[in-house]
């Protein structure tokens, strides 16, 4: 028997081709809770990789399931509301066992069960109001978001390399941008180099007649714009940007500014090779000091681990590195 007549895809209005765009499509939708889920229920003293295995059989048997006997095209995975209140409010919160909590969970199941059968079920989804349907879908994205933020931290790597008051660059890089800045000025109007967007800046770039001048000002002008995105990037929710531009910043800082050194560079480089690493680069001055890497939670012990070893093996001695928290801000004492 052929699919088309399997599935009744022609009484349906489809064909083959549509519905494995449609599966491709939902499965690249869904595959964040591959990754969420595990890190959800770990919290709770779950096993991270039996859970991720369970996730990705659970949610291929339900899906066939579905297809098979139900011959709807809905997916079917775990619940992102249940699991955190699963693993932060009855096991962390409440204090049960994640044991005791998934016992609960299974009896919860078969009601569920016994509510559709009897049409239960579907009678307290009718009585929903629209509004707070289409609320619950919103809000649920919204707290995923958070629990994505959540679930990393701030690193510091401190190079520990000795610096003198003479060993920075500031006034030179300074009066070079500045240069830059009066020739720019002979042919567009502006008052600081911040002024400018890439593009036009890319356009007069010429006029500035060194070459290393105009490695400085291009630092310039793109980082002030990655720092514009950058904001924008925090104000959505979308820390993978904001660590993406993290990246770039260090390689402008590194390529055209020239501020960095074979320490930071060294810090830098072997962070980027370590999963779990959003994004990294070098803070302050330069030409030795610290490097900030946003690390998510379940690789902090590996990034230390392995940039630490890396470092140490090529430059000659160990770095420290501070694993920072967000606090509650200032208060009274």
């Amino acid at each position: 028997m052929s699919l088309e007549k399997f599935f009744h895809l022609k009484e349906n209005n489809t064909t083959v081709k549509t519905e494995i765009m449609a599966g491709v499509t939902s499965f690249m939708t869904m595959a964040y809770i591959l990754a969420v889920n595990p890190n959800i229920l770990a919290a709770a003293g779950m096993d991270h990789g039996a859970v991720f295995t369970a996730t990705a059989v659970a949610s291929f048997i339900g899906t066939l399931c579905m297809a098979l006997f139900a011959n709807y095209p809905f997916a079917l995975a775990p619940g992102m509301g249940l699991n955190a209140y699963f693993a932060y409010t009855v096991v962390l919160g409440m204090g049960y066992s994640w044991e005791v909590a998934l016992a609960a969970v299974l009896t919860e199941g078969i009601i569920f069960i016994i509510l559709s059968c009897f049409n239960i079920r579907e009678a307290i989804f009718n009585a929903i109001p629209f509004n707070l349907k289409k609320a619950v879908s919103v809000g649920i994205g919204l707290f995923i978001t958070f629990l994505g933020l959540q679930n990393a931290k701030i690193v510091i790597a401190c190079s520990n390399k000795k610096r003198g008051l003479g060993d920075s660059k500031y006034n030179e890089r300074r009066s070079e941008c500045e240069t830059s800045l009066a020739e720019l000025q002979q042919v567009v109007k502006i008052k600081t180099l911040g002024d400018l967007d890439e593009e036009t800046f890319e356009k007069f770039k010429a006029i500035i007649k060194s070459d290393v001048r105009r490695k400085r000002a291009k630092h310039a002008v793109y980082e002030n714009q990655r720092t514009i995105r950058a904001v924008e990037a925090l104000k959505n929710d979308d820390v993978k940007l904001f660590g993406e531009l993290m990246n770039a910043s260090h390689v402008s800082l590194r390529d055209d500014y020239e501020v960095t050194g074979i320490e930071l560079d060294t810090l830098v480089e072997e962070a980027w090779k370590v999963d779990g690493v959003i994004g990294s680069r070098m803070t302050g001055a330069g030409f030795g000091g610290c490097t900030v890497s946003i690390v998510k939670d379940e690789a902090i012990d590996t990034f230390i681990e392995q940039v630490g070893k890396a470092y140490k093996e090529k430059i000659g001695y160990a770095a420290d590195f501070y694993v920072v928290e967000i606090g509650d801000g200032p208060q009274t004492l």
